[in-house]
């Protein structure tokens, strides 16, 4: 399955703990096109944890696209619970606290995923 950067549903009505599918439209939700920039990247979301699983990312152009699923060789892979992801999102924890405390784990080029913390936002404001 295949999503794109269009928002055509309300985040507000996801729960904490949001459904499998509903993950990669929270990503995409809470994508700034606008600060993306210049990037052009593959990535991988590995979550554990109720609805948990793996996913995809792909930045480029200022578009995103994502869906369920994993990608050979993607520049960065991010490991953590789905609670730390969503906390993350709503900027309830910050993503450095959230990596030095073993939470999120970042695998490959830590730059890119020092710029993804501007280019995501809080799908919920």
């Amino acid at each position: 399955m295949q999503v794109q950067s269009e928002k055509f549903w309300r985040v507000e009505e996801i729960m904490q703990e949001p459904e499998k599918n509903q993950i990669t439209q929270i990503l995409l939700q809470a994508f700034q096109p606008e600060k993306a920039g210049g990037i052009k990247a593959v990535i991988q979301v590995e979550l554990s944890g109720m609805n948990g699983g793996n996913y995809y990312l792909r930045i480029e152009n200022g578009h995103l696209e994502g869906g369920e699923g994993r990608v050979e060789k993607p520049h960065l892979t991010l490991v953590s619970d789905m609670q730390t992801l969503m906390d993350i999102l709503q900027k309830k924890s910050d993503p450095m606290n959230a990596f030095f405390q073993g939470r999120l784990q970042v695998k490959g080029d830590m730059g890119l995923a020092m710029k993804l913390i501007q280019v995501f936002k809080n799908p919920w404001s």
